[in-house]
């Protein structure tokens, strides 16, 4: 197992497949979605939380029964460039999340002030908001842990590495999946804020051949979303007249710095036993 986990296979599905494949996942979770909103499909939060699920795995399998039928040659790893990385890693990730996370919060709440958002959708983000320890976990579990791996292996893995393939550039790769992962999330007030994180996300894949780095940043990202959705009240020693504070941007600025410090040598390293 840790050998597949490990491959250094350079086969990827061609741009044309991972795109029709991108596309067939995301149709079944639409229509499955109609159905779940359906007037006659049962509601609570747990129900909310399961198809929130269950809409997510949806996607992954047309990509799944493709490799089964189709390049069983390529394994699931490789496919969603699911490799380990050197556990030296990890305290770097952790401070440029970190920093990622409250700059992109400054830069939602600055375009916040222009781009409007429709009251229907802040309505349905209510439902969103569990009472109870059960049902926060299980919101956890479905927009943390179960959104986080399946759109990092699916736009950071197979679609990324299908454009790096194809274009032979690596920004144009990284700025087209970006493109396609905010366009797939169908929310036009917050296309910019997801196309940016998508761009994070994409060269953080890149530059550490795996996704694992990116799962880590999308779901603290998602994370955070949901605990500031829950909270009653924001931080007066976070956010002031609607904007994060200044001292907090320095501060987001420095861990970003700090994280691509420690990160910075492993990338030679990678490149290095890449070539």
């Amino acid at each position: 197992m840790n050998n597949r986990f490990n491959s250094d296979n350079t086969s990827f599905l061609p741009l044309s497949v991972a795109v029709l494949l991108l596309l067939a996942g995301w149709g079944m979770t639409l229509i499955l979605s109609l159905i779940v909103n359906a007037p006659f499909f049962p509601e609570s939060y747990s129900v909310l939380a399961i198809s929130l699920t269950i809409l997510e795995l949806v996607f992954l399998i047309p990509i799944l029964f493709y490799l089964r039928k189709k390049r069983s040659d390529i394994s699931v790893f490789t496919a969603f460039r699911l490799k380990k990385i050197d556990r030296n890693a990890w305290k770097g990730i952790a401070l440029f999340s970190g920093g990622i996370i409250i700059l992109l919060d400054a830069v939602d709440r600055i375009l916040g002030k222009w781009i409007v958002v429709p009251e229907e959708y802040l309505q349905m983000m209510e439902s969103y908001k569990w009472s109870s320890f059960p049902e926060a976990i299980l919101m956890i579990f479905a927009a943390v842990i179960v959104a986080s791996i399946v759109e990092e292996c699916i736009f950071r893995g197979m679609l990324l590495q299908a454009m790096e393939d194809d274009f032979k550039k690596t920004f144009r790769s990284i700025l087209f999946s970006a493109f396609f992962f905010a366009m797939i999330h169908a929310l036009p007030w917050y296309f910019i804020q997801i196309a940016i994180l998508g761009i994070i996300l994409g060269g953080m894949s890149y530059l550490f051949h795996s996704v694992l780095p990116g799962i880590f940043l999308h779901s603290v990202y998602n994370l955070s979303s949901l605990i500031m959705l829950n909270i009653t009240q924001e931080p007066a020693w976070y956010v002031i007249n609607g904007h994060v504070r200044n001292i907090w941007i320095f501060a987001a600025g420095f861990l970003v710095w700090a994280g691509y410090y420690f990160c910075s040598p492993l990338f030679f390293k990678n490149w290095k036993r890449k070539r």
